[in-house]
Formats: structure tokens, C-alpha cells, sequence
């Protein structure tokens, strides 16, 4: 229970009776819990699944015994004791109806190594049956922060007192909530726990927090939930699918497009003149300063915009572009320039400012490398990214370099809830991927398939399924292959047959998007072959692109 003085998160012992501690800590309950947050989602994990089946039970004791109701006097005897020993003093606050005790922290004496054992400020919230609505440890005991918490437990009762809700903010260990609910057994006539449900704190893709999907705890069978494990991911056979015909819905073409090429250093000095001041437009209206100004204070708070703001107003932007970047790269230009030096040969320099950058560069970072008949820059900023770099070269009218285009297809013929399933070699006859069932079979055993080493976890380390190299064409076949929210490898619950795979689909417990495709996808990358600058490499890698989008376009769309 929350009150142990030596700076840990974890609740003191339970005392001998008579005792004030012992008395305190019969107005709260005490739920032992797996110290796995997420270990309703987690018992495919042994040690998870392990500390489950011995928590279970005491569980369901613990809930079974209600919080009896005392007077508030009662309360007050307790702390008159003074509970844990503490060497400031309980004070008291609030009437009846709301009684809160509070003990401020302090350090205990010094050791012969010259440390301090910390002991934390407690505060005990009560609500008119002498119950505990809240332990916690309070952080700091300045004015106006005596508020904040380190680690504290909420409490909720039913008329009889028994515990229906309990809410942790753990700090770094994270905020989560378990919900429980009773019936009354028709032999006993007791009121039992029967089913328990556990939420976390966690981030919406829109930036907002809320609660995470529900993580439901069968009480009343729990033997049977944990040989289940319905909440978990599992195996299943492919006689278990009725699957429909494969469709050609949702799909996106991305392009990166990395760079600025200049045709000179002195196009380049200007440019990066510019850029320094900020006093260009961006696409949203604002110019390049008043938009990072905003920037700077969503991301660093109101003190990172007015740095921001100062460094940008104060001083000569010539004298600093000159002196700090554009003097290294026209010596490359010159070393460039030199009649036996190769037109592809290119020397690179970097600049990367902190709080010494003047103007927009105030945490900028750039690349230029300098070739025989080009000078190219690539840019990037704190909070920001590369969203300068686009900026810039929108109001200089020039077109990025084309890096790759990317067709991401999501395929899916699954007709279970939680599943994917794909015929691979239908997918690839339907987007005009000429790769035989062999090739498909060998790609799927050793990209994707369980028993493969880490480095093929991830899309960017896979080999592509088929490959195009005179027209810089890459497919691959990318279905999720882990559960990050819950630590699971998913290729462990894959199958497959011939050139079709099957398998459990990843959840995202941690942060809710319900937009989010989690289906399987296709993606046809394209790489320019030639120079990413020149209109007509794009213009051919565009060609090459729209070819695989117009097959879509003639394949079988989802009915509404």
C-alpha cells in the first residue's frame, strides 16, 4: 500500500492488528495485480501467463470482501496514532463527508555515504463511510504543485463496499483503470466477482488522450479464460475462412521527394539568404518565420518560440551564410571544377546549428553535395522536419528531387474479424506482378514465414517479392508481422498453402486510430533510374507508376 518510505511505488505490508498502519489499510482494498499492465492481452507470454494463474484467485478473494463503513471518529483515531512513523505531522482537512489526511515528505538523516533515504509526502482521501478514495504520494510539497502526484490509487464502492472501479496513475509505469463486476450466487447468496475490465491512458492519432479499447478478465470462469486466452492472438486453420473474391479498394501513391539542386554556389547563397530570414510565403499563408514560430511554441511551449523569435531578428544573415556554409562550399565547387574530375564525382559538406543558428537556421540541419554542374541542399529543422525544405523550394519555384514513389494496395479476403487472408499469386495477377507461384511460395517462406532471423522483421530489410531493374520497379508483399502494443510476433500464428497465407491481424491497444487499415498491403515501389532532378526521369517514372494504378482501376471494387 501506498506509504512505504522508501521512494518506491509499491504499498507497505500488511501489519500486525491492533496496529495504526493495519487499521489504515482496512479502509482500502488491496487487488494484487500481474505487473504486466497489459497482461490481460499477454498470456501467450509464460511469465505472464504464469503470474496470471497465481494472481487470479487472490484476485477474486480480495474482491469478494467489502470495505466495511466506520465514523469518521474512526478515522481520526487512526491518524492520531500516527501511521508509518512519520516525522512531520498528519494534518487533516475537509468536514465529515470528505476527510483527507496529509503527511509532507522530508529526508530522513544522512548515511556514511552522505546519501538520504527519501521519505514521500502521503495523502489519504476519504469518503462518509471512512472509506479510502484516494493513496497517494505526493511529489513535492512547494506551493502549488503539492497537487502532483508520483504514484496514486482512486478508489470507487458500491453501497455495500465493495470495489467496482480502481484507477493507478503510475507515473512512467503509466495510467490505467480496472472495472469490476458482481453478481450474487444463487447458493451462497454472497456477491461475487464475476468479470473485470482494464482500459490505459493512451494517445489518439489525433493528438488527444483518452481511454484504449477494453481489456475484458472473465472472474467467474477464469480457469477456463486462461487455457482460451480469448483476448490473446491465435492460430487457426484455413478451413476456418469462407473467403470472398479479392477487391480493389483503398489505395494511395506516396512520393519522397528529398533535395533542392541549385546551379551554382552563388543560387545557393541566396536561396539559403532567404531561407534565413523566413520572410517568404509558405503554402498555409504564413511566411517561413511566422509559421516555425508556431512550430517552436506546439512543440517546445511559448519560451522555445521566443528564442526562436530572438535568434531569428539579431544579426547579419549574409555575413552568416557566407562564414558558416556557402565559404565550404564553394571551395568544393572549386575542387569540382578541376578539368580531370569526373562529371559524377561529388564532395559533400553539412551544416548543423543549435542555438548558435541565426534566423530559421536556430536548430537546422543541411546536407549539400557539390558535383561538376550542380550544387544540391537538403534541409531539415527541429519539430518541423523536412516540411522547410518543401517550403523553400515552393517559393524558389523549383520541384524537389523524385526519390521513389510508392502504390500501397491493401488486400484482405478474409471474412473473419482480427484475420487477414491472401492469395498472393491472385493479388499479383490482379496488379500485372508477373511472379510465378514458385517464386511467391520461395518469398513467403523466406520473407515473411516464422523461423527467419530479425533483420526480415521489418519492410525495409525484405527482399522484394519481384523486381523490375530497367524500369526501377520493387514489389513487395507486407503484412504486419508484429504486435507492438503487446510485444507479439505474429508470424508465430501465420499459414500458409501453396501461394496463399493467413493469419492474426495486429491491434493497437496503446494508440487508438480507427482509421487505420492494419489489412495486409501490396506496395509497388518505383525508383526514378536516372538523375531524381530531371522533368523527364520523373515524367518516366510517373509513366511507369500510373500503369500499375489503371490496373486497379479495371479490377473488382468492394460493393458498398
Amino acid at each position: 500500500m501506498i506509504g512505504a518510505n522508501d521512494g518506491s511505488e509499491s504499498l507497505p505490508e500488511r501489519h500486525e492488528p491492533l496496529q495504526p498502519e493495519s487499521l489504515l489499510e482496512a479502509r482500502m482494498p488491496f487487488v494484487p495485480m500481474p505487473t504486466d499492465r497489459m497482461w490481460p492481452l499477454r498470456l501467450h507470454d509464460a511469465k505472464v501467463h504464469a503470474e496470471a494463474q497465481e494472481a487470479l484467485p487472490q484476485i477474486i478473494n480480495a474482491l469478494s470482501q467489502p470495505v466495511a463503513a466506520v465514523s469518521p471518529e474512526d478515522v481520526r483515531a487512526i491518524f492520531a496514532q500516527n501511521p508509518y512513523d512519520r516525522q512531520r505531522p498528519w494534518t487533516s482537512s475537509g468536514d465529515d463527508e470528505q476527510l483527507s489526511y496529509v503527511a509532507q515528505g522530508y529526508l530522513g538523516p544522512e548515511d556514511e555515504r552522505g546519501g538520504h533515504d527519501i521519505f514521500y509526502g502521503l495523502q489519504y482521501d476519504f469518503d462518509e463511510n471512512g472509506r479510502v478514495t484516494r493513496a497517494a504520494m505526493v511529489q513535492d510539497d512547494r506551493p502549488g504543485v503539492s497537487d502532483l502526484f508520483n504514484h496514486q490509487v482512486l478508489f470507487e464502492y458500491d453501497q455495500n463496499g465493495h470495489l467496482v472501479q480502481q484507477t493507478t496513475a503510475a507515473g512512467l509505469g503509466g495510467n490505467y483503470t480496472d472495472t469490476f463486476h458482481y453478481s450474487t450466487d444463487p447458493m451462497s447468496g454472497s456477491i461475487v466477482p464475476v468479470e473485470m475490465t482494464r482500459t490505459l491512458l493512451v494517445h489518439r492519432a489525433d493528438g488527444s488522450v483518452g481511454e484504449s479499447l477494453p481489456m475484458m478478465v472473465d472472474l467467474a470462469h477464469y480457469d477456463e479464460w486462461l487455457a482460451t486466452n480469448p483476448n490473446g492472438f491465435h492460430a487457426i486453420e484455413q478451413e476456418a475462412f469462407r473467403p470472398h473474391d479479392l477487391e480493389a479498394g483503398d489505395f494511395r501513391v506516396d512520393e519522397y521527394r528529398r533535395g533542392i539542386r541549385f546551379a551554382s554556389p552563388g543560387e545557393l547563397e541566396q536561396a539559403l539568404i532567404m531561407y534565413g530570414n523566413g520572410t517568404y510565403a509558405t503554402p498555409g499563408g504564413q511566411t517561413a518565420f511566422e509559421h516555425n514560430v508556431d512550430a517552436f511554441a506546439t512543440s517546445g511551449g511559448s519560451w522555445a518560440a521566443e528564442l526562436f523569435a530572438e535568434a531569428t531578428t539579431s544579426g547579419d544573415m549574409h555575413a552568416f551564410v557566407k562564414g558558416r556554409i556557402t565559404n565550404a562550399v564553394r571551395e568544393n565547387w572549386g575542387w569540382a571544377q578541376r578539368p580531370w574530375r569526373r562529371s559524377g564525382t561529388e564532395r559533400n559538406t553539412h551544416f548543423n546549428f543549435d542555438y548558435d543558428g541565426l534566423g530559421n537556421f536556430h536548430k537546422t540541419h543541411g546536407e549539400i553535395s557539390v558535383g561538376k554542374s550542380h550544387v544540391d541542399l537538403e534541409l531539415r529543422a527541429a519539430y518541423v522536419g523536412d516540411a522547410v525544405e518543401d517550403q523553400l523550394a515552393a517559393a524558389l519555384g523549383k520541384q524537389r528531387g523524385l526519390r521513389r514513389m510508392t502504390l500501397s494496395v491493401p488486400v484482405n479476403q478474409s471474412d473473419r474479424e482480427g484475420y487477414f487472408y491472401v492469395n498472393v499469386a491472385e493479388a499479383c495477377e490482379l496488379l500485372g506482378v508477373p511472379a510465378t507461384n514458385a517464386t511467391i511460395e520461395r518469398y513467403l517462406d523466406d520473407a515473411i514465414m516464422p523461423g527467419q532471423t530479425d533483420s526480415t522483421r521489418f519492410d525495409r530489410d525484405q527482399p522484394p517479392l519481384w523486381a523490375d531493374e530497367t524500369h526501377g520497379v520493387a514489389v513487395n508483399f507486407a503484412p504486419r508481422l508484429e504486435d507492438y502494443d503487446t510485444r507479439t510476433d505474429l508470424r508465430d500464428m501465420f499459414r500458409r498453402d501453396g501461394a496463399t497465407i493467413w493469419g492474426p491481424l495486429p491491434r493497437d491497444v496503446l494508440r487508438v486510430d480507427p482509421n487505420k487499415v492494419y489489412d495486409p498491403e501490396f506496395r509497388i515501389v518505383v525508383t526514378p533510374a536516372g538523375n531524381p532532378f530531371d522533368p523527364e526521369v520523373m515524367r518516366q517514372a510517373d509513366e511507369v507508376m500510373h500503369g500499375y494504378v489503371s490496373r486497379i482501376g479495371q479490377a473488382p471494387q468492394p460493393t458498398a
